[in-house]
């Protein structure tokens, strides 16, 4: 069975790039370009891993990761940013709350992106 990748961004051609790398003979693809969408397709659908923007219009990505915990507790989340200072406080909130989530910075390199995504498919989530 292939694995359920979700890639939320506002960015059309990280959606793309994204999708582009991660698609495989074992993974499967799901894009969507805001937190709102994320959250439909979080609650019609069990996902393996979630790529998560953290700078989005709307609903954020920390916002949408809250909302996201209500339907999924296991799922792994890399928040996907460049933005990680910016908002260093929304963070470290999801954390203090036990809202479990891993940072993975942009730009971010193909071959960081495929390990990063290999770690989390392949093993025990630490998550």
């Amino acid at each position: 069975m292939k694995k359920q990748i979700l890639i939320v961004d506002d960015e059309q051609h990280i959606l793309r790039l994204f999708s582009r790398i991660l698609s495989g003979e074992n993974r499967e693809v799901h894009a969507v370009a805001s937190g709102q969408e994320a959250l439909e397709r979080v609650q019609a659908q069990t996902f393996d891993l979630i790529l998560l923007d953290l700078k989005m219009p709307g609903m954020n990505g920390a916002q949408a990761l809250c909302r996201i915990r209500e339907t999924d507790r296991q799922v792994p989340v890399f928040i996907v940013t460049a933005f990680e200072n910016e908002f260093g406080n929304a963070l470290q909130k999801l954390q203090e709350a036990g809202i479990a989530f891993e940072i993975l910075n942009k730009p971010i390199e193909k071959e960081q992106l495929l390990s990063a995504v290999e770690s989390v498919l392949s093993g025990p989530q630490s998550f």
